[in-house]
């Protein structure tokens, strides 16, 4: 019974052994067995190659966002706005650009943080920097099986502002008709500097008569109506330039003045005529600005118009006209420097006759190198210069929401003089000359050049 057992099991192990070589000698199915082993290896590869294109792409994208951003950022601070306004202008464009807002952050650097020009303020041209920076949160795909975590993706792009246009005289009134005229046989000749005009009226600058203006270009945001009387000095600005977008106020951040630190003065007639000796007027009260600690001698004016009949010199400090007219009228002889002359509640500026005032604006301080500050609350107001006067200004007459006239033989000669108004109007036979190439005024930006760096 033993053996007949072992029989048996002998020829079970014989029938296996059997089946297993031929299972090794069996070669149908190869390739299925070897598709099933390698399919999954090669589609994961699949997967992780395109996963590596898919954060290529977001990379790309995020970039293109920090360079739309950081482009649009620069032009607006090219013309004059803030980093408060300049930078969410990025932000937002960035948004336009398919950042993904939610899921990263937006910062705005100046000087910039990154790249070759980290730290440093001004760029290979001379020209301000500015460097956008945005993350952007990415989720993983087939690589998140090894490791759950977010991708951030990261991009900067550091713009260069230069400002390669600037203007002495610009209208800020948005769509007044001749908000920048020249008629009569009014004279305009500015060196290193331009024209501009925010009004879209087809005669934003209106130059008639035998008028003649020279300047380095003019710039309107409508269109220019004139005569023939245009010469304009920059080889690179061969006619007007007209449908330009609209110059920015620099000087539009200047505070105004808190006149209640300062008392009331009750002058009229400052002085009489000749042969009277010179008189000289010294502000006893002091202001305080009050964001940045800054002060200075002052004197407010209140109840009389302040008329000037004679030689008069103004000591340094702020001269506040509150509700009363400045009168300078024949034989006048006005100076002074380190001046501001602030007009508020319908105060007004009008020289007539032969007077003359030889003035220089403050060289430091919040309010420097504004002369003339009309309040911006100071509306329906018209300031004028009028008759034969010879006057020398060194500063900006700063008029944002009043009339500037400049009517019969006014003059204004010698150094630099910045004119902004809310309309500005050279009649008669005004003559109005500045050259303003080598005085550090903020700039009146008419044109600028903008281009990515890094």
């Amino acid at each position: 019974m033993r053996i007949l057992q072992k029989l048996c099991h002998n020829s079970r192990l014989h029938r296996l052994g059997e089946t297993a070589a031929r299972f090794r000698r069996d070669d149908s199915g190869g390739s299925l067995i070897m598709a099933a082993i390698l399919f999954p290896v090669m589609v994961g590869a699949m997967a992780l190659g395109t996963e590596a294109s898919y954060r290529y792409h977001q990379q790309r994208k995020v970039q293109h966002a920090a360079d739309t951003a950081a482009h649009g950022a620069a032009v607006r601070k090219a013309y004059g706005d803030p980093a408060s306004v300049y930078s969410p202008v990025g932000e937002q464009l960035a948004v336009s650009a398919s950042w993904d807002q939610p899921n990263g952050n937006y910062v705005l650097h100046e000087p910039p943080a990154h790249g070759n020009y980290a730290g440093q303020a001004t760029g290979p041209n001379g020209g301000d920097l500015v460097e956008v920076e945005l993350n952007e949160t990415v989720p993983r795909l087939l690589s998140r099986i090894y490791n759950p975590d977010d991708i951030t993706v990261s991009a900067f792009s550091v713009a260069e502002v230069q400002q390669v246009r600037n203007a002495c005289v610009l209208s800020l009134d948005p769509t007044a008709p001749r908000a920048m005229e020249f008629s009569g046989s009014s004279s305009l000749t500015l060196s290193g500097c331009d024209i501009a005009s925010n009004s879209d009226a087809p005669d934003s600058v209106y130059q008639g008569g035998s008028s003649s203006v020279s300047a380095d270009c003019i710039n309107a945001v409508g269109e220019v109506d004139e005569s023939g009387g245009v010469a304009m000095t920059d080889p690179n600005c061969t006619a007007p330039r007209i449908n330009q977008p609209p110059t920015a106020d620099p000087y539009k951040d200047v505070a105004d003045i808190d006149i209640n630190q300062i008392s009331c003065s009750n002058w009229n007639v400052v002085t009489a005529g000749p042969p009277h000796a010179m008189k000289n007027i010294n502000p006893t009260e002091i202001y305080t600005d009050a964001a940045t600690g800054w002060t200075s001698p002052a004197m407010r004016f209140c109840s009389n118009d302040v008329s000037i009949q004679g030689p008069v010199n103004f000591g340094s400090g702020i001269y506040i006209l509150d509700g009363v007219d400045m009168r300078v009228n024949a034989n006048a002889d006005a100076s002074g420097t380190e001046l501001m002359f602030y007009l508020t509640n319908g105060a007004s500026l009008k020289i007539n006759g032969s007077g003359q005032l030889q003035l220089t604006a403050m060289t430091s301080g919040p309010f420097a190198p504004i002369l003339f500050y009309n309040d911006r609350a100071n509306t329906a107001t018209s300031h004028q210069l009028n008759g034969d006067s010879s006057s020398y200004f060194e500063g900006v007459m700063y008029f944002p929401t009043a009339a500037l006239d400049y009517n019969g033989g006014a003059g204004l000669a010698g150094a630099c003089t910045q004119v902004i108004g809310n309309t500005v109007t050279f009649t008669g036979n005004s003559d109005f000359q500045s050259d303003c190439t080598d005085y550090p005024f903020n700039d009146i930006v008419t044109g600028a050049l903008v281009q990515l760096i890094d």
